[in-house]
């Protein structure tokens, strides 16, 4: 019944949404082409935090919030929530996050907030030099196995020419 009051906006933003557990909590989502839109277009996102940085320092991005404020009891159109947790897929190698938890074969990481803190910060920092690929020690087992067997041809032609 709550949501009722929020379904045109969300529609109107391209938001998912799902009910989960009887209707207990709502699962909303929207997917974005990049961490700007995510910071700057997320109407869930900017209406929590007060202050979100964003900076890019060579190679290296840093995402930092500060001034979390689950509940906002001046604006009657807010979400009024006691549970969020944000996640963030990032196609990048994660230098430091104070997640609270990763999904470490997606590089998912998840933010679980509750409204009972009193001021929660994310923090997350990668490098878009570094393209996370989730199946990098898959592809260095390969390469490996690739280089033994060709080293062991080798080694079956040499003893075979010495041999004759």
């Amino acid at each position: 019944m709550i949501l009722n009051e929020y379904k045109s906006i969300l529609e109107e933003n391209k938001y998912k949404y799902n009910f989960r557990e009887n209707g207990n909590y709502v699962e909303i989502r929207k997917d974005y082409d990049n961490v700007e839109d995510y910071i700057n277009k997320s109407l869930l996102f900017n209406d929590f935090f007060e202050n979100i940085k964003y900076s890019k320092n060579g190679n290296i991005v840093t995402i930092e919030t500060e001034g979390f404020n689950p509940n906002d009891s001046e604006d009657p159109n807010r979400f009024d929530v006691e549970k969020v947790d944000i996640a963030i897929k990032c196609g990048y190698k994660v230098i430091k996050s104070n997640a609270s938890s990763v999904d470490k074969n997606n590089n998912i990481y998840h933010f679980n907030i509750t409204n009972t803190v009193d001021d929660f910060k994310i923090l997350l920092q990668y490098d878009v030099s570094s393209k996370f690929n989730s199946h990098t020690k898959e592809i260095l087992i390969i390469i490996g196995s690739i280089v033994v067997i060709i080293a062991s041809w080798i080694g079956v032609f040499v003893l075979k020419g010495k041999n004759n």
